[in-house]
């Protein structure tokens, strides 16, 4: 088994400091939201990329579920499984996001709620 690295996940990503500069136009992710993820782990060449993309999965399910049922988006869905034991100190969490898209033969993007 290979560990994957944010770097994998994300070519184009880069560690910043606070206050720091982005050198291209960048989506950031402070590290405080995402709570289940360390420094260590959202290290780009040296972390781990699975724990960068389950605490993604995680805030993101943990925001919208907290969401009042009317400012819920109702053409995307994100759902997380209970956790399913598969070994001795084991267990497996299934995420499901669903997007509704538009069908266009140059685009593909999320239908406007």
């Amino acid at each position: 088994m290979a560990n994957i690295t944010p770097q994998q996940l994300f070519p184009n990503a880069e560690n910043k400091a606070l206050g720091e500069a982005v050198t291209a136009e960048s989506l950031v992710l402070p590290l405080s939201d995402l709570p289940a993820v360390s420094p260590a782990e959202a290290d780009i060449a040296a972390g781990n990329g699975s724990e960068v993309l389950r605490g993604i999965l995680e805030q993101s399910f943990s925001q919208v579920t907290a969401l009042a049922p009317e400012a819920k988006p109702t053409k995307m869905t994100i759902a997380k499984s209970n956790p399913q034991g598969i070994g001795t100190n084991t267990m497996r969490t299934t995420f499901t996001v669903a997007f509704d898209l538009t069908i266009d033969p140059t685009l593909l993007a999320p239908v406007a709620e």
